[in-house]
């Protein structure tokens, strides 16, 4: 406190002195403590400079648990229900609309990050686009996407951006299969997976997968193993009678004309399930663009039927994208040897995209893209000498004969693909005594694959009061179709 007015001031002298004298001789400098003195018996110390004291060492920080590396492909092949399931447990489902598939995949594979484990990225590598096809956000550098066959090729959150370092390092063309090791970026757009490095393409070492030859360097020979439409799993008796009028070979080009739009959907469906039940080593490519809306996962059809599709209200261009895609996984599949088959549904409204290329004038969007990508995708088809094929099927609706543009576009379209298949076969309309034009159907490889008896069939069916007669006769003679146990599967490259 401050001392009270009036009062002496010689005590607050002699205090001020003392305080004066007590900091002047803490800051004189003091001779260092004594050493204690030696231990009698104990050896002297050595001369010199007194060593520092040792620094004791940290404690050594408690080993991280192991947490497994988890593959984006093992989430998206769940069902909705374990799907939702795992989300539940995982504490990441907090409201989301359960139909919503890519939100659980990605919220999963984010707590699995942030809980310090690693993240695999598997996919068809597909390059980068315009529009939705382009790299988000902050990343840049993006030769490309790691799409997944599971979500038909579409874009998903999941996916893994490949940077153009890695494409080019390794190699990669389009449609190769690659697993990759990714970190996530939480700048880019709201957060994406990058690929840091590549574990394997096409199932083999990345440096052995780019010793592949490409299919045009690859000899072919004339198609002549059969495909075989018959199987006990998924009986069909107009593909019986399909395949004894037009057997259909690996490596063709085929053409299936229906008199309806729904009745080609339906048939191109059973195809595709007969051909993935009596070939299991074959890969079956479902193709729909300009689909109708459906869930992300095609759970009716077997596991070996890859289904491939765009919605009505993609653009003209993701249409023509998806028809190139195709192509592409399927041309890598049969450089390792592997019999791809691609069905192709609409091949009318492909072309409705594109109706400027044919010279008609019909009320929609006209593109140019999709006629030289369908010829592209036909011109892939063919028989490797020593494995491996590709096998184009595509439909078409026949015209009814009224002056439409429509109509004119189907008559276009068979106009134009109709000489390009070595495969045709037509479909009869509701009712008729044989579900297949017997006069329409023809293949190249008939001679090749059996004895020429399909044109004692033919002459029967021709005729509507022997048809009956004859189907009942021609489906009694049939051997039963092959066990799948006896078809050997596919095994890919070590």
């Amino acid at each position: 406190e401050f001392p009270a007015k009036g009062a002496s001031a010689g005590a607050g002298g002699r205090r001020g002195r003392k305080a004066r004298a007590a900091q002047a001789q803490a800051q004189q400098p003091q001779a260092p403590p004594a050493p204690p003195a030696p231990v009698q018996g104990a050896p002297a110390a050595p001369a010199g400079p007194a060593s520092p004291a040792p620094v004791p060492e940290p404690a050594a920080a408690p080993a991280a648990r192991d947490i497994p590396v988890i593959r984006t492909a093992d989430l998206q092949r769940l069902a909705p229900d374990a799907l939702l399931s795992l989300a539940r447990e995982q504490g990441v489902f907090a409201g989301q609309d359960p139909r919503r598939r890519h939100s659980l995949v990605m919220s999963l594979l984010l707590k699995h990050v942030h809980r310090g484990g690693a993240v695999e990225g598997e996919g068809v590598f597909l390059p980068a686009g315009e529009g939705p096809e382009s790299p988000r956000g902050g990343f840049r550098g993006g030769a490309g996407f790691l799409r997944s066959p599971l979500n038909g090729l579409r874009p998903a959150p999941e996916d893994v951006a490949m940077p153009t370092e890695l494409r080019d390092r390794l190699g990669l063309r389009p449609g190769d299969l690659v697993v990759s090791r990714t970190r996530f970026l939480p700048q880019a757009g709201g957060g994406m997976f990058e690929a840091t490095d590549v574990v394997s393409v096409n199932g083999m070492d990345p440096d052995r997968s780019r010793e592949t030859p490409p299919l045009a360097a690859l000899p072919t020979e004339p198609p002549a193993r059969p495909v075989g439409l018959r199987s006990a799993a998924v009986p069909s008796p107009a593909l019986d009678l399909a395949d004894a009028l037009a057997p259909l070979a690996f490596g063709q080009r085929g053409l299936l004309v229906a008199p309806d739009a729904r009745r080609a959907s339906a048939a191109l469906s059973v195809l595709a399930s007969a051909i993935a039940a009596a070939n299991p080593a074959a890969k079956v490519l479902l193709v729909r663009p300009a689909a109708a809306p459906a869930p992300d996962r095609d759970t009716d059809g077997p596991d070996a039927v890859c289904l491939l599709r765009t919605e009505l209200e993609d653009g003209a261009d993701r249409h023509v994208r998806l028809l190139s895609d195709a192509a592409d996984m399927a041309r890598r599949g049969a450089e390792l040897g592997r019999d791809v088959v691609v069905l192709l549904e609409g091949l009318t409204t492909t072309l409705g995209e594109s109706a400027a290329a044919l010279g008609l004038a019909v009320p929609r969007r006209a593109e140019d893209g999709a006629l030289p990508t369908l010829r592209r995708l036909f011109a892939s088809a063919r028989a490797v000498r020593g494995g491996g094929s590709v096998t184009v099927i595509a439909t078409a609706v026949a015209p009814t004969g009224r002056c439409t543009a429509l109509d004119q576009l189907r008559a276009g379209a068979l106009e134009l693909f109709e000489p390009l298949a070595d495969w045709f076969v037509r479909l009869a309309p509701d009712g008729a005594a044989c579900p297949v034009d017997a006069a329409s159907a023809r293949s190249e490889a008939a001679a090749r694959l059996r004895p020429d008896d399909a044109g004692a069939l033919r002459a029967a069916l021709a005729d509507p009061e022997t048809a009956p007669a004859a189907l009942k006769s021609f489906f009694k003679r049939l051997p039963p179709p092959p066990a799948l146990e006896a078809v050997p599967t596919f095994q890919p490259p070590v």
